[in-house]
């Protein structure tokens, strides 16, 4: 975890099929629910802030007051690694409502709670829902958006963007990544696969998604 301190922010992919279970292991589509993953991603970010937050907590409040310090320049100090300013930690008492002068008797909910608001605003994320080419994926992400209204996921088809990036590579095709279409340039030098598949594309990804998703990320 602590090679995320250097990140601004996080693309989190998950398989929006449930092709993948939560080993990495494959499994039959929609056999894994992907709200698992945005679940347990963000508890153990927040568990990583919130055990640095704690760590020496009692020392740490009880100096803030013996000195006199301001608990938001102290704590932002503290916590300057993951990239929190005062700005942050003032915002995010007020929102608590915690007592800025006995920081010593804040609960360890109250910490937890502190340490959430700073990772989600140092630590932004947008959540690539993987897979939208697989049956089921489609459903996947209403029921994502309507589970967390407040997070944003943009479905996206890796395969798809790696297929045509590829094709346009070998001279194939004319593609600008993020765009609706393609154009074939070279229909001669297709198999009857390689048709297929980029009918697919169109037809199932770039037509109804607008793109791929991979550059709209």
């Amino acid at each position: 975890l602590d090679d995320l301190r250097q990140a601004n922010a996080f693309i989190h992919v998950i398989d929006a099929a449930g092709t993948t279970n939560e080993k990495g292991e494959p499994i039959q589509p929609g056999s894994y629910d992907p709200i698992n993953d945005v679940l347990f991603l963000e508890e153990e970010l927040d568990m990583w802030y919130f055990g640095i937050l704690r760590k020496g907590w009692e020392k740490f409040s009880r100096t803030v007051v013996q000195e006199r310090q301001e608990i938001r320049i102290a704590l932002a100090k503290q916590l300057s690694g993951l990239g929190v300013n005062e700005g942050m930690v003032e915002e995010a008492i007020d929102r608590l409502q915690l007592d800025k002068e006995k920081p010593i008797q804040w609960t360890a909910e109250e910490l937890k709670k502190l340490a959430t608001i700073l990772r989600k605003n140092t630590k932004p994320m947008i959540i690539a829902a993987n897979k939208i080419d697989v049956p089921g994926a489609a459903e996947n992400v209403e029921r994502l958006r309507k589970q967390f209204p407040d997070r944003l996921f943009v479905p996206c088809s890796a395969e798809s963007e790696l297929a045509l990036r590829e094709a346009a590579k070998a001279g194939l095709i004319a593609y600008i990544p993020g765009e609706k279409e393609f154009q074939i340039l070279a229909p001669e030098r297709l198999s009857e696969r390689q048709q297929k598949a980029l009918a697919f594309i169109q037809e199932h990804i770039l037509t109804p998604w607008g793109s791929s998703g991979v550059q709209d990320l």
